[in-house]
């Protein structure tokens, strides 16, 4: 059974304007610059499938109005991403804040996809 998290998770993901931090990009820029890394790291994670609750729960902690992702290597010795709560200044670490990790790596398990080049 997961913890009781309640008293700091919001029901309402709506959060005041402020300014979008990422922009979009075109699918060949994608198709590019992810055949541009991966020719350049052969055999190391490619991409990292999380789903869409790990993002809502982590965007509904109090005080959360984005996802930061952090490069890391886990105690096997595997580079993985970090994903916590966070805001344009910093990140929501204390008390029962949430930090995720343990999505579904590539090269391990891949997508079908023009961004994965094999």
């Amino acid at each position: 059974m997961e913890p009781d998290f309640t008293d700091t998770l919001s029901d309402n993901l709506e959060r005041k304007p402020r300014a979008t931090v990422g922009a979009q990009i075109s699918m060949q820029e994608a198709i590019d610059w992810t055949k541009t890394y991966q020719a350049d790291h052969k055999g190391q994670l490619k991409a990292v499938y999380f789903s869409a609750d790990v993002f809502q729960t982590l965007l509904k902690q109090y005080g959360a109005d984005g996802i930061r992702i952090y490069n890391a290597t886990d105690d096997q010795g595997k580079d993985c991403f970090v994903l916590v709560g966070a805001t344009a200044t910093g990140d929501l670490t204390e008390g029962q804040a949430l930090v995720y990790d343990k999505g579904q790596s590539c090269p391990d398990t891949c997508a079908v996809s023009p961004l994965n080049h094999s």
